[in-house]
């Protein structure tokens, strides 16, 4: 796979907040056309895919493994910060699949986008009252 058609399905599958992809970039440093959600972080993964890749140009071929590995040393850094915030962790793991999937040539549309809701879904969400009951009890207490 090359790297700028690898860039496009992260973009295709994580979406233009994340991966916000110049079309007429020619070199790395143009990559993106604007900032991403998670900008250092993702400055510092494409920069690190590049290098592990040992590409020279967009249209170089990666391949899996060593983007995986070139993923590790951040995955690692955040795990073990402190200063980490709960979108990170989740976006790491997105990003995890999605490269996991795009490799594979799975499909992408269906497998993606369950595993990215599986996760939101899992986690322990706050108990949602019903206000008009707790509205009603509160008028009935005065009256």
């Amino acid at each position: 796979m090359k790297f700028l058609t690898f860039m496009q399905s992260l973009e295709a599958q994580l979406g233009y907040l994340y991966v916000p992809l110049n079309s007429d970039a020619s070199h790395l440093n143009e990559l993106f056309e604007t900032s991403p959600l998670h900008h250092d972080f993702m400055v510092q993964f494409v920069k690190f895919v590049y290098k592990q890749n040992r590409c020279t140009h967009l249209k170089a071929e990666i391949d899996k493994s060593n983007t995986q590995k070139a993923l590790t040393p951040l995955r690692l850094k955040a795990l073990k910060s402190a200063n980490t915030d709960v979108d990170i962790y989740s976006f790491i793991d997105n990003l995890c699949f999605v490269i996991d999937a795009v490799f594979s040539g799975e499909d992408k549309d269906n497998n993606v986008t369950a595993a990215a809701t599986d996760t939101r879904d899992n986690a322990k969400g706050a108990d949602i009252i019903d206000l008009g009951r707790m509205r009603q009890r509160r008028l009935n207490s005065r009256a």
